[in-house]
């Protein structure tokens, strides 16, 4: 298996939270055998990285798109940012489609927060 690092860039939100464009690595491409003899391969493109300017830190990126370089499907995966319920980083939405734009498979998930012992978050 082989990997790629490139920087992830992108840009637009509000104080306390900052779109960033830090020099950060992020995996850009996944190499391995196929076991038969040649290669696939998948490449990983982000968008959507925030950071919290008042102690939370890093919200992670709000997208990761997956491309397979064998079929041409591609992989959309979203995913929370929300420091009001304290959501961060969570997959909201995995969404498939075909080289030519249609839609395959689609999966939404719900996240709900239960403080513990009647506490606040």
């Amino acid at each position: 298996m082989e990997c790629c690092l490139k920087k992830a860039n992108k840009p637009g939100s509000q104080y306390p939270v900052k779109d960033t464009q830090p020099a950060v690595y992020v995996v850009s491409k996944v190499e391995q055998d196929n076991g038969i003899g040649g290669f696939s391969s998948n490449t990983y493109q982000y968008e959507g990285l925030k950071f919290h300017q008042q102690g939370l830190g890093s919200l992670g990126f709000s997208k990761r798109t997956i491309t397979s370089q064998v079929t041409g499907i591609r992989t959309f995966e979203y995913y929370t940012q929300d420091i009001a319920s304290h959501k961060i980083g969570l997959p909201t939405l995995t969404q498939v489609a075909a080289q030519n734009g249609v839609l395959l498979k689609e999966s939404q998930q719900t996240w709900q927060v239960t403080p513990i012992g009647g506490g606040d978050i």
